[in-house]
């Protein structure tokens, strides 16, 4: 998607939204791409497909952030997914007040109340690292956002089944360590006001 910008109208109609799609890259053959409601439709979506061998070895390290916000004593799910016998659940597609491309980054714009919420999506040129910035472009109060990072680690052709195997999680400055299973390819998700990043470290 290039240009161009979807109201709430647009992108609060899920059969719409899911169906436009964003793609970002580092000039490494590494990208972060998905869709304009958040629900992942395509196994190469994925908010880090890292080359960790450039321009080829793209591992999926990062499928998607889902957010939680609380904002004057209420909460908001920013995520969408959808579950395999079709469950939608949340419904963060709904509180998109505004989808544009400004450049080429993804700007997404949530209303929470009387609050609005911009958030950007880029990666770094040269390196396997995706930024998300989040923006409170108006409200009356603090407001606190909570990430969940739904991590892995697969060739970007392929698919991951569930194996009851365990990420393994660890503190490290600003934010922490995922290893996704022993072995696998380190991801670091670390935050600062007002930016949080998912980055993995290049082969």
């Amino acid at each position: 998607m290039q240009g161009g910008a979807f109201g709430h109208a647009l992108c609060s109609e899920l059969a719409v939204s899911e169906r436009r799609e964003w793609l970002v890259s580092n000039g490494l053959g590494g990208f972060a791409c998905g869709t304009v409601a958040g629900v992942l439709t395509r196994r190469y979506h994925g908010i880090l497909i890292a080359a960790l061998e450039p321009p080829l070895g793209r591992r999926l390290l990062v499928a998607k952030f889902d957010e939680t916000v609380r904002y004057d004593r209420q909460g908001y799910a920013l995520g969408t997914n959808r579950y395999r016998d079709g469950t939608i659940d949340p419904h963060g597609y709904t509180a998109i007040e505004r989808f544009e491309v400004d450049g080429t980054m993804p700007v997404w714009t949530f209303a929470l109340g009387d609050a609005l919420l911009e958030k950007r999506v880029w990666m770094e040129y040269g390196e396997n690292t995706t930024y998300v910035r989040y923006t409170l472009l108006r409200g009356r109060d603090a407001i606190d956002v909570r990430v969940r990072a739904f991590t892995d680690d697969r060739d970007y052709h392929g698919s991951t089944h569930a194996a009851g195997q365990t990420p393994l999680v660890a503190a490290v400055a600003n934010g922490v360590r995922i290893d996704a299973f022993e072995q696998a390819t380190p991801v670091f998700v670390t935050s600062a006001v007002p930016e949080s990043v998912a980055g993995a470290p290049e082969a």
